[in-house]
């Protein structure tokens, strides 16, 4: 292929010159402006400068104009007889030569925006200044007397979601890797709730396997309440009951269990292997023998889903499989769930009942992943009545300590008071050497996007010695996005009142799951809040960037991005 494309350089220098077309002339011998630019590994430190040299020599010769250098690890094994990790005397020392030798050879030298080819992030990247998501408790209190106490501590799991490790689809944690956790407190809001809201304490029973009751709603979605026992017939069930004792009414639902695996060029990229999706109902009874379906319908293989239930008045409800025939993959064939027999057991780590109006998939709706069939997703069901109200809640974020310390006697009632913060998702850059892998960094903050970069362009000023801009390093690659999602800044609650016009505070539950006003206007919010982590994106990541590498005359090259890891979960 290279000694074909030589010759037809050649040929094409010879025709143009005799030829008064300039279209037919700029095709057969196009500017280096539209010659190709290539991806150019140096694969966890093998690298010579014999090897560069040859590789820059072969590139110049076929017609190559511009070459863009990745240091990425993966599994590559020691092939050179000294191995030059990244960044270090060694490797500085060939990628100034490399440097000098693209501008000798009228070569476009670029370079990634990180270690590896996804995205921003490094082991200089501290956490304070890594990817953060949401993170909050609940403390649950009766009104009309003084509470003095110290509020329920977030979760500082490193992660995607509260005390989940799970890294997501092609980012965050991979397994191996044991990033640091942080936490910091934002808002403390406390809002009431009807009292029947407040569910009694169940008896919850199982059609088999061993029941830890206590751990299905102690909000720890990494521990196994239950190997539930599979039912291997189709239209066979399993259950777990719940006897309430009275009369209860049901207004969400919310499961975790392992991730399902997901295959990306036969690798499993999931974070963790894990069972192959089981879908459940919902049921109700009064007498725990005749039952009903309650409509609420939810399945396994997503680390947490949340799911509203139409306002369900029983003593007993029961969480059923519903055996089925494997579905066919809504994704493309490379990206595939592996083809799987049913499982004995359907590992379940939380399954907690809800009397709140619940806002359906706000897991999704809040930014914590994705979901392809987002616009299919339902507001929810007969939330209005039991909604919080944004006049009725209380910000108590003053009156709290740095120990998490309150005092405060509330009004008669129930409440709930959301300590809210936020903690790391864990993102890292990938796929890159030991020596080059570290927290990706905050996306959204522009202060942290910065610091980073000038750290950056810096390391790559010395490798070159000074050339870099118009001469030597000329370029920035910014490849694919694989760092899972974010949903949180320390400034997002004054860049969203900048943005949006209106103060988010009182909405914030929503993003906890608790409807507010009522599920459409909750989700009016939560599709509010998703915009502002997008323009963040833009404006403090990528508007920057750009801004920084023209100050200096480099080029920033980007490649676009999809959302084919994204699941259909309606």
């Amino acid at each position: 292929m290279a000694i074909a494309l030589g010759f037809f350089q050649l040929a094409g220098g010879v025709l143009a010159q005799n030829d008064p077309d300039p279209l037919k002339k700029g095709f057969q011998d196009p500017p280096n402006a539209a010659r190709p630019r290539v991806w150019w590994h140096w694969m966890n430190g093998n690298v010579t400068w014999d090897g560069v040299q040859k590789d820059m020599e072969w590139m110049k010769r076929v017609g190559i104009a511009g070459l863009q250098a990745f240091d990425a690890g993966m599994t590559t094994p020691q092939v050179v007889e000294e191995r030059l990790p990244y960044m270090t005397d060694g490797w500085k020392d060939v990628f100034r030569k490399t440097a000098a030798n693209a501008e000798r050879l009228d070569l476009e030298f670029g370079t990634a925006s990180s270690p590896g080819w996804s995205e921003t992030g490094g082991p200089w990247v501290n956490a304070p200044d890594a990817m953060k998501k949401m993170a909050w408790s609940v403390t649950r209190i009766t009104g009309g007397k003084r509470f003095a106490g110290i509020l329920l501590k977030p979760p500082k799991t490193t992660g995607v979601f509260q005390t989940s490790t799970a890294g997501g689809i092609l980012g965050g944690r991979a397994p191996g890797q044991n990033p640091p956790e942080y936490y910091a407190d934002q808002k403390v809001i406390a809002f009431r709730v009807p009292a029947d809201a407040v569910l009694p304490t169940p008896t919850i029973t199982a059609s088999g396997g061993r029941l830890d009751a206590a751990a299905l709603s102690d909000g720890d979605i990494e521990k196994v309440a239950i190997d539930l026992p599979a039912d291997k017939e189709i239209g066979g069930i399993s259950w777990i009951q719940f006897d309430y004792g009275r009369p209860a009414v049901v207004r969400g639902l919310t499961l975790a269990t392992p991730i399902a695996p997901r295959l990306y060029s036969g690798i499993d990229v999931s974070g963790r292997n894990g069972a192959p999706p089981v879908q459940f109902r919902l049921e109700a009874s009064d007498d725990g023998i005749a039952w009903r379906e309650t409509g609420a319908k939810i399945q396994t293989g997503t680390a947490v889903r949340t799911c509203s239930v139409d306002s369900v008045k029983a003593r007993y409800f029961r969480f059923v499989s519903i055996r089925q025939a494997p579905l066919p993959p809504a994704t493309p064939a490379r990206f595939e769930r592996p083809q799987q027999p049913p499982p004995e057991t359907i590992p379940i780590q939380e399954l907690a009942l809800h009397g709140e109006a619940t806002v359906h998939s706000f897991e999704e709706k809040a930014a914590f992943w994705n979901n392809d069939g987002y616009y299919e997703l339902p507001s929810g069901t007969e939330g209005t009545a039991t909604a919080i109200k944004a006049s009725g809640e209380i910000d108590l974020t003053s009156k709290m300590g740095p120990d998490g310390q309150l005092d405060w006697t509330p009004p008669a009632g129930n409440w709930i008071v959301l300590r809210i913060g936020y903690s790391l998702t864990g993102a890292m850059n990938r796929p890159a050497s030991p020596e080059a892998t570290g927290l990706e960094v905050d996306k959204l903050d522009a202060a942290a996007i910065k610091r980073y970069e000038d750290h950056y362009l810096g390391m790559y000023r010395d490798a070159t010695g000074g050339l870099t801009g118009g001469h030597g390093l000329q370029a920035m690659m910014f490849d694919s996005w694989e760092s899972a999602n974010t949903n949180w800044t320390p400034q997002i609650i004054d860049d969203f009142k900048r943005l949006r016009g209106y103060d988010p505070t009182p909405w914030l539950p929503a993003l906890a799951g608790y409807v507010v006003e009522s599920p459409e206007r909750g989700d009016a919010f939560l599709w509010d809040w998703r915009r502002t982590v997008q323009q963040l994106l833009k404006i403090n990541h990528y508007d920057q960037l750009t801004r920084m590498l023209h100050d200096i005359g480099m080029i920033r090259y980007g490649e676009a991005h999809e959302a084919v890891f994204a699941t259909r979960r309606v």
